[in-house]
């Protein structure tokens, strides 16, 4: 490689070469024939031209300028470095070449070199281009005898290490900032001794110092257990490194925490450094995991519901307890070696076979009830098993990876159902029963009440016959008889028989609004013997088998519930309104609906009643909603319900009556939900009134004559 001089070499040489030529010329001037000391002028000349070559052949520049800073003297390379030539930079003051922010200390820095100082300075000059140059430059002041002649000095363009040095300078700045704002900690220590001899804010942060109280600290100190500093700086010194080794740390305060170290070590720097991460809540998460897996596997193991835990390719690859004993296996016998694609009893059941593709295929898979019995010679043979089965699958990432199968043993609560169900027919059959004493109650009493007026009515009857004056008629028919033969002479001379014809006048008028007054009786009469058939009859039908539908009139059907307790509406001085939709016939149990009104009714008079009001209303309506219903609405304006009562009011053996036996709304309830439809309640509070509602579904007939369904 060739030799390139530095600037000190070339600025000595020059030196050297203007020492020697100002020596020569100065001998020049006592040049004489015969003087010994006189230099040959071809030497001088010699070394003018040496000169010249070594200034203008070096990579540097070299100038010239007068007492002004004019330039008088730049050597020939100054193109290749500004892109001027000679001749543009020549004549031409140095201030228009230095860049505009260095000009003033520029200035400062020639007037300082004018006084004697030799300065080397670096700035900035402009390139033809007007680019930015950064140069080096030494100067020194000139002398002659007549004083200051102006500078003379070298150029150098340092523009690349000008460049790597801010290049440097930037990637000093970012690792600074990435060392100081790194989200994890980072650390450098001593080999020999363990002494932090960096650390950023983070770190020092870790162990509750600043990062100026951590610098110069032994890390020994801070480890939990001294001996894993030992562990880890065995390893590094083996394999260089270490990565994500966790040790126990403590802080200032003395408390704990879990650290992950990642470092390298650089032993000719006798030194490690890396990165340290607080990994505590990981840890405590990690423990907390396991913890709560045990916690998972040991309920799973003592759960009564039996789980199982599939592969994609169908084969059991973990069950529990609960599950050997639900189908009498061993878990040996099952685990590894069960598959339930393969099982030939799924495999012969379309609908079990579907069920097991739907959930491999990722659907929740919810299976009717099965009834089991596990085959002689297993675990649970001669038991018999009622099973809820749930399959769900487990996926990662939107792709089923296992699937998990959970059956319950509902054995008891099937049991309980069936007892459940026989216990609501009887309760059925006892709301029924206690619905038709609860009309036939009504019945017996408004029959009672209208017998009543049957006995006042055939006694006013009774009397008005008794005390009749038709009797006077044979007393004038035997007057007349007597004197048949002489008739004209009697009416028209006797004193009785003159008067005869006016008695008979009066007596007959008599008798007529007598005959008025009976036929009144006898209608009234006539009235209270129909009223007391129609209840009857209303009895008749309503002991009729519960669960039959028949195609009904409702607005029929509202009008006999009313009519068994007309009588008693009427002499408690209550009135009845009706409000009726238009509806068509409905298929509907007539005697429910009866059942049901009637009881609503008897409750709506005792309410008015208790409230001792004299204007008692009671208003009835019968509308269909938007979802197909039938709402039949019982509103009255008597004592009102509390609202803490309203919850309960339709519970068994509920009543607010001293004499009530709690029963008819709760069968009214059941008889209700008995036709897919709900009784329910309303009402503001004491003295408000209350609204019931019944709520039907409307079925329109479809066929003709009466349909049997079982309810």
């Amino acid at each position: 490689m060739d030799y390139k001089p530095s600037y000190e070499d070339l600025e000595k040489r020059v030196r050297e070469l203007e020492q020697e030529l100002a020596r020569n010329a100065g001998n020049a001037t006592d040049t004489a024939p015969g003087n010994p000391d006189a230099e040959d002028p071809l030497k001088i000349s010699f070394l003018e031209e040496k000169f010249k070559s070594l200034v203008e052949n070096i990579n540097e520049i070299v100038f010239v300028t007068d007492e002004n800073a004019t330039i008088t003297y730049i050597s020939p390379n100054i193109l290749a470095f500004s892109g001027y030539t000679r001749e543009e930079v020549i004549g031409r003051n140095f201030v228009e070449f230095v860049h505009p922010e260095d000009l003033t200390n520029r200035i400062d820095q020639f007037q300082k070199v004018m006084d004697g100082e030799n300065l080397v300075t670096e700035y900035r000059m402009m390139d033809k281009n007007g680019a930015a140059i950064w140069i080096r430059a030494n100067a020194k002041r000139m002398e002659s005898e007549s004083g200051f002649t102006g500078l003379q000095g070298i150029l150098v363009d340092i523009t690349d290490r000008k460049m790597m040095e801010e290049h440097l300078r930037s990637s000093e700045e970012r690792y600074r900032n990435l060392f100081h704002n790194a989200q994890v900690g980072l650390v450098r220590t001593r080999i020999r001794d363990g002494k932090v001899l960096e650390a950023n804010e983070l770190c020092a942060r870790m162990f509750q110092f600043t990062r100026d109280e951590l610098l110069g600290l032994k890390a020994y100190a801070f480890y939990k257990n001294p001996d894993d500093r030992d562990l880890m700086r065995r390893k590094l010194l083996i394999d260089g490194f270490v990565d994500n080794y966790e040790v126990q740390m403590l802080r200032r305060d003395g408390s704990e925490f879990w650290a992950s170290y990642s470092l390298r070590i650089y032993p000719e720097n006798d030194c490690m450094e890396g990165a340290i991460i607080d990994v505590s809540q990981r840890k405590a998460a990690e423990d907390a995991l396991i913890e709560s897996e045990e916690r998972f596997m040991s309920l799973i193991a003592q759960s009564p519901i039996a789980y199982e835990y599939y592969a994609m390719d169908g084969t059991l690859l973990e069950n529990n307890p609960a599950h050997c004993r639900m189908w009498g296996v061993a878990r040996e016998d099952a685990v590894g070696k069960y598959n339930i694609r393969k099982d030939p009893a799924v495999k012969a059941n379309m609908r079990a076979t579907n069920s097991v593709e739907k959930v491999f295929a990722g659907e929740i898979v919810q299976g009717a009830p099965i009834l089991i019995q596990p085959a002689e010679g297993k675990l649970g043979a001669g038991k018999t098993l009622w099973l809820r089965t749930t399959m769900y699958p487990i996926k990662r990432h939107e792709e089923v990876v296992n699937v998990v199968v959970v059956q319950e043993d509902i054995t008891d609560q099937k049991e309980m159902e069936a007892k459940l169900e026989k216990t609501h027919k009887q309760l059925v059959l006892a709301a029924r029963e206690a619905g038709m004493a609860e009309v036939a109650t009504g019945v017996l009493h408004n029959v009672g009440n209208i017998l009543n007026s049957v006995h006042v009515t055939a006694g006013s009857l009774r009397d008005r016959m008794e005390n009749s004056r038709v009797a006077n008629f044979e007393r004038v028919g035997a007057m007349l008889k007597e004197h048949i033969d002489g008739m004209d002479d009697y009416l028209t001379r006797d004193p009785k028989g003159k008067k005869l014809p006016a008695y008979l006048v009066e007596l007959a008028e008599h008798v007529f609004r007598e005959r008025q007054k009976m036929l009144k009786d006898a209608k009234q009469l006539s009235e209270h013997v129909e009223h007391m058939a129609s209840i009857i009859s209303l009895q008749q039908s309503f002991g009729k088998a519960a669960g039959l539908t028949e195609i009904l009139d409702i607005r029929e059907v509202v009008e006999s519930a009313a009519t068994i307790h007309k009588t008693a509406f009427i002499r408690h001085g209550i009135r009845t309104n009706y409000e009726y939709e238009d509806l068509p016939p409905v298929l509907a149990d007539r005697n429910r609906i009866m059942q049901i009104l009637v009881n609503l009714l008897s409750n709506a008079k005792h309410a008015i009643k208790s409230a001792n009001i004299s204007d008692g209303f009671v208003n009835i309506s019968v509308k269909k909603d938007e979802e197909a219903k039938i709402i039949i609405t019982v509103t009255d304006n008597g004592v009102g319900i509390l609202p803490e009562n309203l919850d309960k009011i339709f519970t068994h053996g509920f009543t607010t009556r001293k004499k009530g036996h709690g029963f008819g709304l709760h069968s009214g309830s059941l008889a209700a939900s008995e036709m897919g439809g709900s009784l329910t309640v309303h009402s503001q509070g004491p003295g408000k009134g209350a609204s019931f509602s019944l709520t039907i579904p409307y079925k329109p007939p479809g066929g003709h004559g009466q349909t049997s369904v079982l309810m």
